[in-house]
C-alpha cells in the first residue's frame, strides 16, 4: 500500500505523544485519519473514516482501555491494529494476544520502527484478505461441483431420472 494514501488513526490519551506520532506519520508520508483519546471516540472514528490501520495505546481515557477498544472495533471492522504502549507486563501481553494484533511497539519508539511496523502490518493484512478471498472462491467452486455432481447422480443412464 502506498504510504501517501495510507490513513492511520491514532488512539492515544497523551497529547504530547499523539502530536509526536502525528508528526512522525506525516514525515513518513502517511495520512493521519484522526487522533482520539478514548475507546468510544475511537470506535466512532473508525465507523466514520475507516482508516487503513490503527495505532492503539492500551491506557486510554474513559471506560474502555485499548484492548477492549480493539475488541469492539474488530467485531465490526476489518482494520489492522498495532499497539503502541509502555506496558510490557506478562498479563497485558496475554490479553493483547487475544486480539490478534498486527504489531506491538513499546514506547518510547523510533520513527523507523514505526514505519517498519506499519508496513509489515499492512502487508500481513493484505495477505490475509487475499487468503480469505481465495478460500471463499474455492468454497464456491466446491459447492458448484457438488451441486453438479448431485444433479448428475439423480440422472440414470442415458439421462433418465433414477427417481421418476
Amino acid at each position: 500500500m502506498e504510504s501517501e494514501t495510507t490513513s492511520v488513526l491514532i488512539v492515544e490519551d497523551d497529547e504530547a505523544i499523539s502530536e509526536t506520532l502525528s508528526l512522525a506519520l506525516q514525515q513518513l508520508s502517511y495520512k493521519v485519519a484522526g487522533t482520539v483519546t478514548n475507546g468510544t471516540d475511537a470506535v466512532a472514528s473508525v465507523r466514520k473514516n475507516l482508516p487503513d490501520i490503527i495505532l492503539m495505546d492500551i491506557e486510554l481515557l474513559g471506560d474502555m482501555d485499548g484492548i477492549q477498544t480493539t475488541k469492539e472495533i474488530l467485531t465490526k471492522f476489518d482494520v489492522p491494529v498495532i499497539y503502541l504502549t509502555g506496558r510490557t507486563d506478562d498479563d497485558t501481553i496475554e490479553k493483547v494476544k487475544k486480539t490478534n494484533p498486527y504489531g506491538y511497539i513499546v514506547k518510547p519508539f523510533e520513527v523507523t520502527e514505526l514505519k517498519v511496523a506499519i508496513e509489515l502490518a499492512l502487508y500481513k493484512h493484505d495477505v490475509e484478505v487475499g487468503r480469505e478471498k481465495m478460500i471463499s472462491e474455492l468454497q464456491d467452486v466446491v459447492a458448484n461441483v457438488v451441486r453438479q455432481y448431485i444433479g448428475a447422480e439423480k440422472l440414470g443412464p442415458k439421462g433418465k431420472n433414477w427417481f421418476a
